[in-house]
């Protein structure tokens, strides 16, 4: 909601300027034209999905890679970032996925023991209202007894620093196996939407200069309409 209010002081200065304006009807055009190109500039600078690339990472395979009995830790989510993606391969104990940096943790339900990956289905909001934690679980072997299982659809919820973004996964209880498929994140600190399932590709934001335009030019419309009838 930051630009709300520097919209609406923007919006309501151009409206006293144009109907308080002693010049010639024609000069308003010019102004309209200039303030329709700015409104049309500051919508297009919403906030950017970005994907993540899970081929360049490394973390395709089955259990991201993780050979059995080993750990693997990657940059994430990029290979120049400074944040990092743990991922574990314990076969018939546990596999999972942690982080090891404070500013970094994955959405969750429950608590101890019962602590497992917060499943997202389609088009579901990922933001400040949920519960990220460093890792998926307290420990390894939390997977034992709380496997959870995805099926396909299924986003795991993250956030690093103050961006939010999510993981496409698979994830299977009973066979200990998990595949990470795809992955974006919003670079700008807004909340951001799982995909919505109807032609794949990344999800959206939470829509707000857009918007504001919008309110912009309906102002901008209503004000030339005053002035159109103030000249008469």
């Amino acid at each position: 909601m930051r630009f709300v209010s520097s919209w609406v002081r923007s919006a309501g200065s151009v409206w006293k300027g144009l109907l308080a304006s002693s010049r010639p009807r024609r000069s308003i055009m010019p102004c309209l034209v200039s303030t329709i190109l700015c409104l049309s500039m500051v919508s297009g600078t919403q906030a950017g999905i970005v994907p993540i690339d899970i081929t360049s990472l490394g973390i395709g395979g089955a259990n991201g890679g993780a050979s059995a009995y080993s750990t693997k830790t990657v940059n994430f989510p990029t290979s120049g970032s400074s944040y990092s993606l743990g991922l574990y391969n314990f076969p018939g104990y546990s596999i999972g996925l942690f982080s090891n940096t404070a500013s970094f943790g994955f959405a969750v339900t429950g608590t101890g023991s019962t602590q497992r990956p917060n499943k997202f289905g389609y088009n579901q909001l990922i933001d400040s209202n949920l519960t990220y934690v460093q890792g998926i679980t307290t420990t390894f072997l939390d997977l034992m007894d709380v496997s959870p299982d995805f099926g396909t659809g299924s986003y795991m919820g993250f956030k690093f620093g103050s961006n939010y973004g999510y993981l496409e996964v698979t994830w299977s209880g009973a066979t200990k196996t998990f595949y990470i498929l795809s992955g974006a994140y919003e670079d700008s600190g807004q909340a951001i939407y799982t995909p919505s399932g109807l032609g794949g590709g990344s999800g959206g934001t939470v829509p707000e200069p857009t918007s504001m335009a919008i309110f912009g030019l309906g102002a901008l419309g209503f004000a030339y309409r005053s002035r159109r009838k103030l000249m008469k």
